[in-house]
């Protein structure tokens, strides 16, 4: 199991940053690497960000959206600039392409689409699929009219239910699908103007949505100026930069923190790219990647538009200056940037015999004169021994237990290869979860069993102690489950408090001794509520 630490930064000017980085000292580990990246522009730095997204390993609507979204923004943005790549832009044709049949086929009868299937049409969901569809549209990719004038016909409806005592997460709601529809020029200038009297039911985010809505339908509304005060006083500044901080957590709406500052920096870009809180923003949102990426798709998506959308405004297509990287004193890479190699990112990698043990590692970057700014990145990576991965419970408790089919009591370690295991996941939460998604990998020498893997997510009639034993219960929660080659997928946009358990069967068809990877479970828009098991080693005997 790897365990990832990083920092990241921007230098604006000339002038030079020191990160200081230690190996972990608490932690048993066999190996660690240190991954070093330098950009001379966001348009080669957020490349990490935009694979991370077309490789995200679940394909719900709103990942099947986010897979295209920012990578159709930012192809249009390196287009407009003249720096388009045809090996990019033929790669995105495909995914484009390939996301645009899922969209359709995926459309429910009354316009709209859904989080995962089987369930009724999402209003959230909706909206930010026929966003993505805008801008593919935009972007000169061919949109099904049927199927984007379907949903937002669905949107007009939803937005008329709002009433001036709904909760915030409403009111944010209404307000992205507003700026949605003004997108696709269908003002509904009501809903705005409804909308700004009871603003203060909006979340930060939401005013971002609403100004941007306004400016599409009047840009010299002075209301607007208002919306951007009222965003630029709730800014948080630090020596890291400025972001915004909501005073709840809008779960329906799959918001956080870093999702709110990134709309409200997109939000300025389009309409006071002059603000300074804007290169403030920028410098916060590229401080707190990890691996090159954000916490979640959300996230990710959205700070990838609003930067690129500030890398045009900011007009960072005229960088020219030198650079250089050092490690202890020992220089480990130089040269310049310049509007030829804008979209390169330098990478480096340092083994674990070439890092200081006992004390720090001092990496240092370097800026020389001249236009453009540097963005860097630092990560450390250490391997850890799976069966030394100790359980962690951070609002979600989860285990996974190994039994024989003939003996449901007793947990067993070791079984003969060809024989059937009975595999039961408990998962316990103690609060309500929204999106939560449950991660059992198998053990290699393991095959899940298809007709064991229970997809019928209707409520019981009845239910026995022998249903508890072979099915577990709770199962009819989770609306999405996946049988993969490597793991068994659970998903569900909602549990209520409670403790739930899940089993199936599978085989052990490979002799040898594994290592098992943890079982996890978390919310897919708030990662740091969840869970992991303990790690184990399996042993499946000849």
């Amino acid at each position: 199991a790897t365990e990832t630490v990083g920092t990241a930064g921007m230098l604006q000017e000339a002038n030079s940053a020191t990160e200081a980085i230690r190996l972990p000292s608490t932690l048993e580990f066999s190996d660690a690497q240190l991954s070093v990246e330098m950009s001379p522009s966001l348009a080669a730095s957020m490349q990490s960000g935009l694979t991370y997204l077309e490789d995200y390993p679940y394909l719900c609507m709103e990942q099947t959206v986010s897979r295209f979204l920012p990578n159709v923004i930012t192809a249009r943005a390196l287009r407009q600039a003249g720096m388009s790549s045809a090996g990019l832009q033929a790669s995105l044709d495909t995914n484009v392409e390939t996301a645009l049949q899922r969209i359709y086929a995926k459309q429910t009868f009354d316009g709209g689409w859904n989080w995962w299937d089987g369930e009724k049409s999402d209003p959230q969901t909706t909206a930010y699929v026929v966003y993505g569809l805008l801008e593919a549209k935009e972007s000169g990719y061919t949109v099904s009219e049927t199927a984007l004038a379907n949903g937002i016909a669905f949107l007009k409806g939803e937005a008329l239910e709002l009433n001036r005592n709904a909760p915030t997460w409403e009111f944010n709601r209404t307000a992205f699908i507003a700026y949605v529809l003004a997108r696709a020029g269908d003002p509904h200038s009501v809903h705005v103007n409804f909308l700004y009297e009871y603003r203060t039911s909006l979340g930060l985010y939401g005013k971002a949505y609403l100004a941007q809505a306004m400016v599409l339908l009047d840009p010299e509304d002075a209301r607007i100026d208002s919306l951007l005060s009222d965003l630029e006083r709730a800014a948080v500044l630090s020596a890291a930069g400025a972001h915004w901080e909501e005073g709840t957590r809008d779960y329906w709406n799959w918001n956080t923190d870093t999702r709110t500052t990134a709309i409200v920096l997109n939000a300025f870009t389009q309409i006071a790219p002059q603000s300074p809180i804007t290169a403030n923003a920028v410098r916060w949102l590229m401080a707190h990647r990890t691996s090159g990426h954000w916490y979640t798709t959300q996230e990710t998506a959205w700070s990838l538009i609003a930067l690129t959308n500030w890398m045009s405004a900011a007009n960072e297509y005229e960088t020219n200056y030198a650079f250089a990287i050092g490690l202890n004193g020992d220089m480990l890479e130089q040269g310049s940037a310049t509007k030829d190699n804008l979209t390169e990112t330098v990478r480096l990698q340092v083994e674990m015999k070439d890092l200081l043990k006992e004390t720090a590692n001092y990496l240092v970057f370097t800026r020389g004169e001249g236009a453009g700014n540097l963005y860097y990145s630092a990560y450390l990576q250490a391997e850890l021994p799976v069966e030394s991965i100790e359980p962690l419970d951070q609002g979600v408790g989860i285990a996974r237990q190994y039994f024989g089919v003939d003996d449901l009591k007793t947990p067993i370690t070791e079984i003969q290869r060809g024989e059937l295991v009975r595999v039961r996941l408990t998962v316990v939460v103690p609060a309500a979860v929204h999106h939560i998604v449950v991660d059992d990998p198998l053990p290699a020498g393991f095959e899940a069993i298809d007709s064991t893997i229970l997809t019928d997510t209707a409520v019981p009639l009845s239910y026995t102690l022998t249903d508890y034993k072979e099915r577990g219960w709770g199962w009819w929660y989770f609306s999405h489950i996946e049988r993969r080659d490597e793991k068994i997928v659970l998903s569900a946009d909602y549990l209520p408090a409670g403790t739930y358990v899940y089993t199936y069967l599978a085989r052990a068809s490979t002799a040898g001794t594994f290592k098992v990877i943890p079982p996890t479970a978390s919310e897919f828009y708030f990662p740091d509520v969840g869970g992991r098991g303990g790690g184990s080693v399996f042993e499946v005997k000849p």
